[in-house]
């Protein structure tokens, strides 16, 4: 008889300790790998891929809004910063005057002129104030002072012109002019109403002579001498007749209403005043003395008169 083999049992296959934990370690890092069941347990292959997509394009939309962002504030950024150049303008007229030289359109287009000459003058950071009062003061011999004011909020700037004050009247025969403070002609003596032109001195000119705006005539010296001329007789309640300014001798002639003489005036000397008072002490001396000149009073010798 055959005898049957017998069977030899096979020992059980061992996985080690290390093969095993980096499968665990596979399985835990690799998650990706991982089929995910839906709620019926059945595996979504595409879910992974899903998720993944959703998270760039999460991320794409929050670039593109914080460009978006960015282009915005940027551009109200620009417009809060430029400067237009159509400017407002806003004529501040002197004390006890009111006349008007050039017209508002005047004014407008020579200061859009000039805002348009620099590129910096349409950025209200760098926008100068001073260089465009400057150029206006010299287009505008009747212009004391100009300044710009950029808005906070909004576009055009605001363009403020004091005109100077009237000093005197400068007549030359059929020719009348404003003389400023610094002996300028300003503009015709016509743009003045009668009252105002009552309250200045009045100088005559002995010849006939055209003059144009800006004109230098008198010096700021000569200007103030006048005045003071003006003042003092008016507070003595002296009106003056007419005021006549003697070219190339710088001498003023000054005739008071009433009298059969006039008084000789020396505007190189700067105080008028000290003339003035020369001629009050004069004429009341004559007066007692029952002595009336008939020609003229002579006080442009410092401290003496002399009369004809």
């Amino acid at each position: 008889m055959y005898r049957r083999n017998k069977k030899k049992n096979q020992p059980n296959a061992r996985i080690s300790s290390a093969e095993f934990s980096r499968a665990a370690f596979s399985y835990n890092v690799n998650r990706s790998q991982i089929k995910i069941k839906d709620s019926k347990g059945r595996v979504d292959p595409q879910k992974n891929e899903y998720d993944d997509n959703k998270v760039v394009s999460s991320t794409r939309s929050r670039k593109r809004l914080v460009l978006l962002v960015f282009i915005i504030v940027s551009i109200l950024l620009c417009i809060t910063l430029y400067s237009g150049s159509n400017p407002r303008i806003i004529i501040i007229q002197p004390n006890g005057f009111n006349y008007l030289p050039h017209t508002m359109n005047d004014y407008k287009q020579e200061a859009t002129r000039v805002i348009n000459s620099s590129l910096y003058n349409h950025i209200k950071l760098t926008v100068s104030s001073k260089d465009i009062g400057n150029d206006l003061i010299n287009i505008f011999p009747e212009i004391d002072y100009a300044g710009v004011a950029v808005p906070l909020i909004g576009i055009n700037p605001t363009v403020y012109i004091q005109l100077t004050e009237p000093c005197l009247i400068f007549s030359t025969g059929s020719n009348s002019y404003i003389v400023d403070s610094n002996g300028d002609i300003i503009g015709n003596s016509s743009m003045l109403s009668s009252k105002m032109l009552a309250s200045l001195p009045t100088v005559i000119l002995s010849y006939s002579v055209h003059f144009t705006d800006g004109y230098h005539i008198l010096s700021p010296a000569n200007v103030i001498f006048i005045q003071q001329v003006k003042d003092a007789f008016a507070a003595k309640n002296i009106v003056i007749s007419k005021m006549e300014l003697v070219p190339g001798v710088e001498r003023l002639d000054v005739y008071p209403r009433g009298t059969s003489y006039y008084i000789k005036f020396n505007m190189n000397e700067t105080d008028a005043l000290q003339q003035v008072g020369t001629y009050l002490a004069t004429i009341s001396t004559l007066k007692k003395e029952n002595i009336t000149p008939s020609q003229y009073i002579n006080v442009m010798v410092d401290g003496r008169a002399y009369y004809k």
